[in-house]
C-alpha cells in the first residue's frame, strides 16, 4: 500500500498564481495521509511547489489540455497505489474539513465510489451563486440525465474505480467530467454532502463566450444521447432543456442560472 491515501489531482496551465492560492486552501486543510498531484501541461515559465505538503509534480513538454493531463495524473495515482484521488483546479479554494469529511464518509459507505458536495461559485468582484447539488444516489441518477450533479474540482472518488471503468474521454469537450460520472454511476453508486467544501472561481461571467458554451452544451447533448434512458422520463426532459440552452443567449442562461439556485434546493 502506497504511504500516501489521498492524492490531490490538479491540472494547470500557466496559472501560477492561482495554483499558489489553491495550494494555500490545500495546506490550511490538509490531513494525514494527503499528497498533492500536480500535471504541469507544458506552462511557461514551469509551475513551482512551494509548500509544506508531500507534493509531486509531473512536467508534460507540451500543453496537451486537461483530459491527457488527467489521465497522466491517474496513471502516476495508480502506479503509485493510492487508494483515493480528490479533483481540485487552479484557483480553487478548499474549504476547512472538506477532505476529511469526504473521506471519512467514503470509508463508511463502501458502496460508494464517487463523493461530491455544495459549491460556492466566486468570481473577483466575490461570491455569485452557491449551488446545492442532488444528495442521494437515487436523486443523483435522475439528475444526471439533465446535466451533471457534481462539480467536477469538488468530487472524490475511488481509484479502483477508475480501474474499472477506464480514464477520462478526449471525445466530449468541455464535458469530459460529466461523461466519466456517467460511467462511474454504471459500477457504483454517488452521494453529494450537503455542505459548501469548495468554492470554484468562474472568473468573470461576462467573459464566457459563445464558441466554449456552445462545445459544452454539444458535448453533454452527444453524453445524454449515448447514455439515453427510454424508460426514464428526465432522459427526454435532459435532451430538451440542452436543446433550449444551445439556442438561448449567453446573459439569459447565466441569469436562469442564478435564479434556479437561488429557488431550488438542488441542482
Amino acid at each position: 500500500m502506497a504511504d500516501s491515501k489521498i492524492a490531490v489531482l490538479i491540472p494547470v496551465f500557466n496559472n501560477q498564481k492561482g495554483l499558489d492560492i489553491t495550494l494555500r486552501s490545500i495546506e490550511a486543510n490538509a490531513i494525514e495521509g494527503l499528497e498533492v498531484v500536480v500535471v504541469d501541461d507544458g506552462s511557461r515559465p514551469p509551475i513551482m511547489l512551494n509548500t509544506s505538503l508531500k507534493q509531486t509534480v509531473l512536467v508534460l513538454e507540451k500543453n496537451v489540455g486537461i483530459v491527457e493531463g488527467l489521465n497522466k495524473g491517474l496513471e502516476y495515482i495508480i502506479e503509485k497505489d493510492i487508494p483515493y484521488i480528490a479533483r481540485v483546479d487552479a484557483d480553487d479554494i478548499v474549504v476547512e474539513n472538506r477532505f476529511a469529511e469526504q473521506l471519512n464518509f467514503l470509508e463508511s459507505h463502501p458502496d460508494v465510489g464517487l463523493v461530491g458536495s455544495w459549491v460556492d461559485m466566486f468570481t473577483d468582484k466575490g461570491s455569485v451563486f452557491p449551488l446545492r447539488f442532488a444528495e442521494t444516489d437515487h436523486e443523483i441518477r435522475n439528475r444526471m440525465h439533465i446535466s451533471n450533479p457534481f462539480q467536477h474540482p469538488a468530487v472524490m472518488y475511488r481509484t479502483s474505480v477508475i480501474k474499472e471503468i477506464g480514464y477520462y474521454r478526449d471525445d466530449y469537450p468541455a464535458a469530459e467530467d460529466y461523461e466519466i460520472f456517467m460511467r462511474m454511476l454504471q459500477v457504483t453508486k454517488g452521494h453529494n454532502i450537503p455542505k459548501l467544501l469548495t468554492r470554484y472561481y468562474i472568473g468573470n461571467p461576462d467573459s464566457i463566450t459563445n464558441t466554449s458554451r456552445s462545445k459544452q452544451y454539444k458535448a453533454r447533448l452527444k453524453i445524454q444521447c449515448r447514455y439515453f434512458d427510454a424508460r426514464n422520463p428526465y432522459s427526454y426532459c435532459g435532451i430538451l432543456i440542452t436543446l433550449l440552452m444551445l439556442t438561448m443567449p449567453v446573459s439569459l442562461a447565466l441569469w436562469l442560472k442564478k435564479l434556479r439556485a437561488r429557488l431550488l434546493k438542488t441542482w
